[in-house]
């Protein structure tokens, strides 16, 4: 399914239980994307779709809350490609300092991810540039699927619950994809404020936010990609779209970081939040959190080592 230069650069990043204190499941794991290069999965994607495009493509552009934009950067530098990001001002300072190193040529929005897209389509548009989508797109989530296979791999025995955080909704949209036809439930995660894929699934419609607000960047985003929504919208294996909190992230950061040495930013520690306190948590079943990046700032690291 995936080219072996796919597989020359793509990590496959561990499968952790859970130690921690005590879970609702019979046990509880992490897939620990915080060890995928650039500390995220938004790698597996970007490359996969580079590796699409055609031979005379020299220069792509995105829009980015971070992870995105540094997997699209370290993907084009490796295949000789140079990448134009765009990224609201607010980005964490650790993850706009990575894409400079990356290599890419960064410009910063006064506004939030939807202001950011719009700046890089114009740009494309302008400069001739290839505009790369961060979740609304086929290829992109098809490289996004590879996570689930190693999953399958690592634990041939299979899960009968998947978290999965959902920002623009790519990862959500590959994980029903890699599942349809199996009796796997697959429970969505999204910051309380900012819940454009459950608004949209309850409206049968995709619903635009007027904001989206919180600590973690990686979920703020106001309306989820066509192509998820439609995956995710026609789904039996999607069970639901739960909200977590900003104060409930902060604790997962916390635990994840005492008792697996899992350095989580806030997006990565959304799953695991839930698992933790999952309404329908079945002490039979063995769950698994899909922790998606680890690059957070150190202010915000040391404040939910307090939390």
């Amino acid at each position: 399914m995936f080219s072996q230069r796919f597989y020359q650069h793509v990590v496959k990043t561990p499968l952790t239980l859970y130690r921690g204190e005590q879970t609702l499941w019979h046990q509880l794991y992490l897939k620990d994307e915080t060890q995928q290069v650039t500390h995220a999965f938004k790698f597996r994607g970007n490359l996969h779709r580079l590796l699409c495009l055609p031979s005379d493509v020299r220069a792509v552009t995105t829009a980015s809350t971070g992870n995105h934009g540094l997997g699209l950067t370290t993907s084009a530098r490796i295949l000789g490609l140079q990448a134009y990001v765009f990224v609201p001002a607010t980005t964490s300072q650790v993850k706009r300092q990575a894409l400079k190193e990356a290599g890419a040529i960064l410009s910063l929005i006064d506004g939030d991810y939807d202001d950011c897209k719009h700046a890089s389509q114009a740009f494309a548009e302008k400069e001739g540039a290839s505009y790369i989508p961060s979740f609304d797109d086929a290829d992109i989530i098809c490289g996004h699927s590879s996570l689930f296979h190693e999953l399958d791999s690592q634990h041939p025995q299979g899960f009968g619950t998947v978290f999965v955080p959902i920002g623009g909704g790519g990862l959500l949209a590959a994980c029903v994809q890699h599942y349809r036809g199996t009796n796997v439930r697959i429970v969505g995660v999204e910051l309380d404020s900012a819940p454009a894929m459950r608004l949209s699934l309850a409206a049968e419609k995709r619903v635009v936010l007027e904001r989206a607000t919180g600590r973690a960047e990686g979920l703020l985003v106001r309306e989820v990609g066509a192509v998820p929504f439609e995956l995710a919208s026609h789904s039996p294996n999607l069970e639901e779209v739960v909200l977590v909190s900003d104060a409930e992230i902060l604790h997962a950061i916390r635990l994840l970081w005492e008792h697996c040495g899992i350095r989580a930013e806030g997006a990565g520690a959304a799953a695991f939040a839930a698992a933790m306190r999952y309404s329908k948590a079945d002490q039979d079943q063995d769950a698994v959190a899909i922790v998606s990046g680890g690059n957070i700032d150190e202010t915000y690291f040391q404040e939910a080592l307090k939390s």
